[in-house]
């Protein structure tokens, strides 16, 4: 008797003969719940994109529903901020970090420019009588664009003569910021330095200036002065930034090709903090306990709860990620493709997760270093080879199950999860469309046992397959003799009373769920 009541995905580094009685050898287009055979579905089209303008090759859903496609390789970080009336949307592609306003109109860059020096002009030196009540001070600037975004300082200007109270000071700004500034309402920050009575001196502000207006006329006495200027490290982040993400404390992070830079937390246009490596960085992932760095040797952390007071770890692993695009984060671990499986990274850990499955020559058929991959629920989905291929798998990281996916073709996917729904771009014939992953009409799978050797030569009598549908059908292979059998329903099925032999396998294919199937000697064995 052989019963088959638990379905998992293959193991090709486990030769067919020591395969444990519940893995496969083909393992094909079927997802794998609570042990029974579920057909993966096929794609459910929602719109041809062919013919759209610079839509090619990224899917990303706005706030508002509808979908971005991009020819080039961009990461997007949705609206973050509490409050948020205009739908700010960040994103990278190493030209120039940018965003837009409620997901549409002309990309506006992220950072805000250091504005050039002042120009002050003493108009009245004031009461210069007494020497302990007179300043020599300096001016920084900084651009406030029309969405109230604070930037860096200018360099400090000083002023060349000592002035005392009642003094007035002409201040003429830099040329106005270039670039893609919004400039609809903006202004310039005045800040002057002040010394307190303990001794301390601060660049506190002065004025707001509309940046149409070229002077002001500074005569603000130093006790009127107000707070003090935050934005001495607000920084934008550099033009060939990638990887973008929003990681702990609501702080942006994104990569070059050796550096790691963050943003301050809640303030998406201010990056003062970077961790250089000696490693060419492959992509990022906040995971519990930081974000995770993918690299092209050692994976490292930078742990903490918020880039004032994190720190990079190198992780003890030699798990280098062979592709960049295999990099998906899942949630609270990362999983991303290296030499000898797809390994998952949480907190300072980097785990193999096939390790019981593959061995680094069984892993190389699956070429990681093209893999493309996406979240697909709980599961990772990865594609290989180019982008004619219709080669790909499906991984569940909790069960370790993997199964190969023969038929869809796309080119890249999101999940999302306000409607649990995974979106992809692929390839119909020459048409590129758009369509829901595993949403369409079931596919036809294969799913083959490993090989069953038993001790004297046997003849089964009949077989039973339980299914939610019917036709099912099952290939019995006794030692080089295949007998094809198409099953209607749930009753037994007679075999032919001749078919004998020691070694067993059987494949069962079709469009249905399955949840049993059994070959039994006797009538008396029927389960």
């Amino acid at each position: 008797m052989i019963l088959q009541d638990h379905f998992r995905g293959i193991a090709p580094k486990i030769s067919e003969k020591k395969l444990p009685k519940s893995f496969g050898t083909i393992s094909e287009n079927v997802v794998m719940r609570g042990g029974k055979l579920r057909p993966l579905r096929g794609i459910l089209d929602v719109a041809n994109v062919s013919n759209a303008p610079a839509m090619k090759s990224l899917i990303f859903r706005k706030e508002d529903g509808s979908w971005l496609y991009s020819q080039d390789m961009r990461h997007y970080v949705r609206s973050f901020l509490p409050g948020d009336q205009l739908g700010f949307l960040y994103y990278t592609d190493q030209v120039k970090p940018s965003f837009v306003i409620n997901g549409s109109g002309a990309p506006q860059d992220l950072g805000i420019p250091r504005p050039g020096l002042v120009v002050l002009n003493v108009m009245d030196s004031g009461d210069t009588e007494d020497p302990n009540n007179t300043r020599r001070s300096a001016y920084k600037v900084v651009w406030v664009d029309g969405y109230g975004r604070v930037g860096p300082p200018s360099e400090v200007v000083v002023e060349n003569t000592e002035v005392g109270p009642g003094a007035i000071i002409q201040v003429t700004r830099p040329a106005p910021p270039t670039g893609n500034f919004n400039g609809n309402g903006a202004q310039w920050y005045i800040y002057r330095t002040n010394t307190g009575s303990n001794g301390s001196t601060d660049y506190q502000f002065v004025s707001a200036v509309p940046l149409a207006t070229t002077t002001f006329t500074d005569n603000v006495e130093p006790e009127a002065l107000n707070e003090v200027i935050e934005s001495d490290a607000w920084i934008g982040p550099p033009d060939a930034l990638d990887g973008l993400i929003l990681g702990p404390a609501d702080s942006l992070f994104g990569f070059t090709e050796n550096e790691v830079f963050a943003s301050e937390k809640l303030i998406p246009h201010a990056w003062p903090y970077s961790w250089g490596f000696q490693q060419t960085i492959r992509g990022l992932a906040h995971v519990n306990g930081g974000v995770f760095v993918a690299t092209d040797g050692a994976p490292f952390i930078i742990a903490g709860s918020e880039p004032a007071n994190m720190e990079k770890i190198n992780i003890e692993s030699s798990s280098a990620c062979l592709s960049s695009r295999s990099l998906v984060d899942m949630g609270q671990a990362a999983i991303y493709a290296s030499t000898n499986g797809l390994y998952g990274a949480s907190g300072s850990s980097v785990v193999n997760l096939t390790d019981e499955l593959f061995d680094e020559e069984s892993w190389k058929a699956y070429q990681p270093e093209t893999i493309r991959a996406f979240k697909h629920g709980k599961y990772y989905v990865g594609f290989y080879g180019d982008t004619d291929s219709n080669t790909g798998f499906i991984f569940d990281p909790g069960t370790k199950d993997f199964m190969t996916i023969n038929g869809p073709r796309p080119t890249v996917g999101t999940y999302d999860p306000d409607s649990d729904e995974t979106h992809v771009l692929y390839y119909d014939g020459s048409d590129l469309r758009h369509g829901k992953f595993d949403e369409g009409s079931p596919l036809s799978y294969r799913w083959k046992g490993g090989l069953q050797v038993l001790p004297d030569f046997t003849s089964f009598v009949c077989c039973r397959v339980e299914a939610d549908s019917y036709p099912v059908h099952l290939e019995l292979t006794g030692d080089s003799e295949t007998l094809s059998l198409t099953i209607s329903d749930d009753d037994l099925f007679m075999l032919p009373g001749d078919f004998e032999a020691k070694r067993w396998t059987y494949q069962v294919s079709g469009e249905a769920e399955v949840d049993f199937i059994g070959l039994f000697e006797t009538l008396s064995e029927v389960v």
